[in-house]
């Protein structure tokens, strides 16, 4: 079917060139051919004797006759001449041979083609021959295994099923196994990849373990340590047994736990230092690498503003250049915000209550005066006075401190009899302050009479730096150097 299918299709393809060619071919005719070695055309007497598909075409009258030829190949093999040792018989493809002869056998490929081989046959009655061997450890021959050196004299192998002995003699030499030991010692960090090379049977061997691998320690499948290797050649160069050890010192990282508390804010800070520290190591490819570590010093700072847990920072290097952890966890608490209010302005021999006020609950309160409440009352005052209070959360510990300055006015100099000159006002940056005198002393107070500006020896001008300052009033303090005191308002506004 399939030749007759192809047949058809090569007229179809054929046919249109044909016609054109020359109308005058009625008639067409095809040939679909295989055979073994060679074929010939009985059309025009053609041979085709060349292995694979050849196409041809002959015209006669009016017809065109065409050929699809498909050839497989015989093969002939040259006689061997072989010559039985140590027995009677000769097992040769499909055939036991047991007489001298030339013997042919024709085979079949799998297209059906006679292939021949040929051998020339020579078989004793009683075969005699002598062996002289050189192995390694051992030398398995006939029945035995041999492990030490021997000589063996015309022994005889009978054969029962042909009445046929073998007659054999053997000069044995076994060479004695060298030992070749290999030792490869690895520090590593962690874990590591270790591959025996140079010929050796290789295994990847991971190790992650906070141990030191020796001889004496194996586990499971896949932790070996060692590879062993038995070389076993003919020579005494190739005679040989081969154990590598690998030595693998597997160190972890040192982890730390640092614990902090602190008010507001803490910063970790240091430096540490590396060493240069070389080592060699057989990568997964079975090169070997070095790497080398060098010495340097490396700043470090970290500051927290607020809760922290677990927060890992490398601070140095331990042996064999793995890496020293602190493990921080902080906690920030914040501090109090404390103010003191009340009549900060009095005249000559007056007194005042002060008052702490604090953003925080369960806070213990010192006064400068020495008292722990949450407000004094203030002895009569003849001149400036400056008061403090200490607001300590019970809970945390974290404090802070406010200042206010109750002052005496008698003696305030006026405008008019002491020229001083303050602007901008109100003023957004800068505050510019002209005075007669020199300034003996300076100081600024928001409008509860916290002190926030604090200078003493100043030139006759000044400029007050308002860029810290909110939105608001404000009260200038300014004492000259002749005595004088002279207090103004100011206004921030930005």
């Amino acid at each position: 079917m399939k030749k007759r299918l192809f047949a058809t299709l090569l007229v179809a393809m054929l046919m249109p060139f044909v016609m054109q060619a020359d109308p005058t071919y009625h008639h067409v005719a095809v040939d679909t051919v295989t055979a073994c070695g060679q074929f010939t055309w009985t059309v025009n007497q053609q041979n085709f004797n060349t292995p694979g598909v050849t196409d041809a075409s002959y015209v006669h009258g009016d017809t065109l006759y065409m050929v699809h030829v498909t050839i497989y190949p015989t093969y002939y093999t040259p006689s061997d001449t072989v010559d039985v040792d140590g027995g009677c018989t000769y097992t040769w493809g499909h055939l036991t041979l047991s007489t001298n002869g030339f013997y042919r056998d024709t085979l079949h490929s799998v297209y059906g083609c006679d292939s021949v081989a040929a051998i020339n046959l020579t078989v004793t009655t009683s075969a005699t021959k002598s062996y002289t061997v050189t192995a390694c450890a051992k030398y398995e021959w006939h029945d035995s295994v041999y492990t030490t050196s021997t000589v063996i004299s015309n022994k005889t192998f009978p054969n029962p099923s042909t009445n046929c002995d073998s007659i054999l003699s053997l000069d044995l030499t076994i060479l004695t196994p060298d030992t070749i030991v290999t030792d490869t010692f690895v520090n590593a960090c962690e874990s590591t990849f270790f591959r025996f090379s140079n010929g050796f049977p290789s295994r990847i061997l991971s190790f992650n373990r906070d141990t030191t691998i020796n001889t004496d320690t194996y586990t499971r499948e896949g932790d070996a340590f060692w590879s062993g290797l038995h070389k076993r050649g003919a020579t005494a160069e190739q005679c040989y047994d081969s154990i590598r050890t690998a030595h693998i010192s597997i160190h972890r990282k040192s982890y730390t736990p640092m614990n902090y508390t602190r008010c507001d804010e803490f910063t970790f800070e240091g430096y540490y230092e590396t060493y240069r520290y070389t080592y060699d190591i057989d990568t997964a490819s079975g090169d070997t690498i070095s790497t080398t570590i060098d010495t340097t010093t490396h700043n470090y700072s970290r500051t927290y503003l607020s809760n922290k847990n677990n927060d890992t920072i490398r601070i140095g290097y331990t042996k064999f250049s793995c890496d020293s952890m602190a493990v921080l966890n902080v906690t920030i608490h914040r501090s109090p915000v404390v103010s003191i209010t009340g009549n900060i302005n009095l005249a000559p021999g007056g007194s005042t209550t002060l008052y702490a006020v604090c953003d925080q609950t369960n806070i213990a309160y010192l006064w400068s005066t020495g008292a722990t409440s949450d407000s004094i009352n203030t002895p009569a005052i003849s001149e400036n006075t400056d008061y403090s209070v200490q607001a300590t959360n019970r809970t945390t510990q974290c404090s802070n401190t406010a200042y206010v300055t109750v002052m005496a006015n008698e003696g305030i100099a006026s405008a008019e009899n002491t020229p001083v000159n303050i602007y901008p006002n109100p003023a957004s940056a800068k505050l510019n302050i002209e005075c007669a005198d020199a300034i003996s002393h300076l100081a600024v107070y928001d409008a509860v009479g916290q002190r926030l500006v604090s200078t003493y020896n100043q030139g006759r001008q000044h400029t007050l730096d308002l860029s810290d300052f909110a939105n608001g009033c404000y009260i200038v303090r300014i004492q000259l150097r002749n005595g004088d005191v002279v207090v103004r308002n100011f206004i921030v506004t930005k």
